[in-house]
């Protein structure tokens, strides 16, 4: 290998070091059956964008035990479901990606959002249901959750209807909070 193939290497490297996508984690189906080893988080994450615009937001929570999950806004499905393993959570960040799926920003999540909360397996936990908004000026990208609703009795019963399996998991609120939204 030549120095001019071995500094483009390392270029390449670097550049896609810098450039992250983000995992968002893959809700539930209405078919999946739980398991007494896990727990689930629910809410609606709501995203409302321009039609053909693909830009998106999530929250991501991260777990003593080393997991992290990271609950998309959609404007397609905002009813989610997420199955998470029993550990100790926290909402870390807002996690902020562009139309191709690259992140463009990630902020802390304001304090007193979810912060140090036991999860435990066999529970539901509800966050909340949150509205946001994204939009395009020229070239630059903007979001902003424009609303956090405690709807806790209706999106439970939203979710038993629209996931029978989870008729007989016990729900509680841990509605996230309103707290500085953006």
């Amino acid at each position: 290998m030549n120095i001019n193939h071995l500094r483009n290497a390392v270029f390449f490297c670097m550049v896609f070091a810098l450039v992250s996508c983000t995992n968002y984690t893959r809700p539930i189906s209405k078919k999946d059956i739980p398991t007494a080893n896990d727990g689930y988080l629910y809410g609606r994450f709501s995203m409302d964008v321009p039609k053909f615009t693909h830009q998106t937001m999530g929250l991501s929570i991260h777990c003593a035990d080393g997991q992290s999950y990271v609950l998309r806004f959609t404007r397609k499905q905002p009813l989610q479901v997420v199955k998470i393993a029993p550990s100790t959570c926290s909402l870390d960040q807002i996690v902020y990606t562009a139309e191709d799926g690259i992140v463009s920003l990630r902020k802390p999540a304001p304090t007193g959002w979810m912060q140090n909360v036991k999860l435990e397996a066999g529970k539901m936990y509800y966050l909340g249901d949150f509205i946001a908004t994204g939009w395009k000026e020229r070239s630059t990208i903007y979001w902003k959750i424009t609303d956090i609703r405690a709807n806790f009795i209706n999106t439970t019963k939203a979710v038993k209807e629209n996931f029978p399996n989870l008729l007989e998991v016990p729900a509680e609120d841990r509605m996230v909070g309103k707290a500085e939204l953006n």
